[in-house]
């Protein structure tokens, strides 16, 4: 693998990472609003 398709590689996994630690954050987010507190 050349360097540039690794970097893309390493950018995909990234935004792959930040997108499901957001969606997870938004889950529990609404979580928390559904208790009953």
């Amino acid at each position: 693998m050349d360097f540039n398709s690794s970097l893309t590689t390493n950018g995909l996994i990234l935004g792959m990472k930040e997108e499901l630690t957001l969606a997870m954050n938004h889950r529990y987010e609404d979580i928390c609003l559904s208790l009953p507190f």
